[in-house]
């Protein structure tokens, strides 16, 4: 189980590449917070649950995701991710948010066994993930290292 969990922190990771957190936090609505991230030049994935045939297909993939961090099927409603390369920086910078039913759904996730290593991973790695009512969310930059 604990190789299990290490497996799912590193996913998580991956999918939440962190290293900084923006002091202001990012919109409560998930399509603001696209659109927002969209016009600073990111290229952005969003997931959001829904009652048409692609909403019913997003919700499956969040409420798998959800289970991972203890939730409840629907307690996990929404996941923007984005992503945004600066080839003469030689860095990529990445946004993720991760958008909850209530704070106490945010809490319960935040309190998860891989979320809290994650924690420690991303702490480990100078990096840091944060938990704003609702929301769980993170921002970094990643250096290429190459010559």
């Amino acid at each position: 189980m604990k190789k299990f969990a290490k497996i799912m922190a590193v996913m998580m990771l991956v999918a939440l590449t962190v290293t900084a957190l923006v002091a202001c936090g990012y919109p409560a609505d998930p399509a603001k917070a696209q659109e927002q991230l969209e016009k600073k030049g990111y290229t952005v994935v969003a997931l959001v649950g829904g009652t048409d045939l692609a909403g019913k297909a997003s919700q499956a993939t969040l409420d798998a995701q959800g289970l991972l961090y203890g939730v409840k099927a629907g307690e996990l409603v929404a996941m923007v991710s984005g992503t945004k390369v600066d080839t003469d920086k030689k860095e990529t910078s990445s946004v993720s948010i991760l958008y909850f039913s209530s704070a106490d759904a945010a809490n319960t996730a935040w309190e998860s066994d891989i979320m809290k290593e994650a924690r420690e991973t991303a702490k480990e790695n100078g990096q840091s993930i944060k938990k704003s009512g609702k929301q769980i969310y993170s921002e970094g930059v990643v250096k290429d290292s190459s010559k």
